[in-house]
């Protein structure tokens, strides 16, 4: 993984180099080719590991009562889960374009996540203005993007915490902002936590931040995070429209 001075430095780089600018970009794909189809194949051969063990345990019961059978097939879950979510990342910038209504997928993903609200006591305020002008843009993939940013504030907050959902345009942008009243993110932890694998969370994957990040570029949009150790954090996604 690339630090921020790593990351600057090929940024300048890129923007003095058109040659050099070209071989990074080219890299960069390939890295995301790769790291789908390896997700992908992996993925697959875990798939049929946990179909043949609930065979198993259709056929045989008692194996519930081995040591360590609950908790690997839990294991093998949640492989299962970070393998889709890294071949996602490799995938995200591929869209499938259709008229988005933003009002009215906000609404479908607030109804997503109610059972994740009311199952943690957090407190909701959504505003949404209606009557928004539609775009076009892979309506799958944003909900999912809101939807991961979201899941992000319901893990900052915890139980009976605040969250404050509004969606509004701005000029030529379509914004989604999602405010917490959570821990907050330190500034050094800002700095790192759109790239993959980095989290915060004792029991985090530092997927759902990068995949998010990643689908809103694809959309020529903008992410942005602010955010106070102990105050809570705003996460903002533009998509022009």
């Amino acid at each position: 993984m690339l630090s921020k001075q790593d990351n600057e430095k090929m940024l300048s780089l890129m923007e003095e180099n058109p040659d050099a600018r070209e071989i990074i970009q080219k890299l960069q794909e390939c890295h995301k080719v790769t790291l789908s189809k390896v997700s992908h194949e992996l993925r697959n051969s875990l798939t049929l590991i946990n179909s043949s063990m609930q065979f198993i345990q259709s056929s045989h019961p008692e194996v519930k009562d081995f040591p360590h059978w609950y908790s690997t097939m839990e294991d093998i879950k949640n492989l299962i889960i970070l393998l889709q979510d890294l071949s996602a990342i490799g995938n995200a910038s591929k869209l499938r374009l259709n008229t988005v209504d933003p009002y009215a997928s906000v609404k479908a993903i607030l109804e997503s996540a109610r059972s994740l609200i009311e199952n943690n006591h957090i407190q909701l305020e959504a505003d949404c203005e209606e009557n928004l002008p539609c775009f076009q843009g892979d309506e799958t993939k944003l909900r999912e993007a809101i939807f991961n940013l979201i899941i992000n504030a319901c893990d900052a907050v915890q139980e009976n915490g605040y969250i404050h959902i509004r969606l509004y345009k701005e000029g030529s942008y379509i914004i989604f902002k999602i405010t917490d009243n959570g821990c907050g993110i330190d500034e050094a932890s800002q700095e790192l936590i759109f790239e993959p694998f980095v989290t915060t969370k004792k029991a985090g994957t530092g997927i759902g931040l990068p995949l998010a990040a990643e689908i809103v570029r694809a959309h020529g949009g903008i992410l942005t995070l602010e955010s106070e150790v102990g105050k809570g954090s705003i996460f903002t996604v533009k998509i022009p429209y």
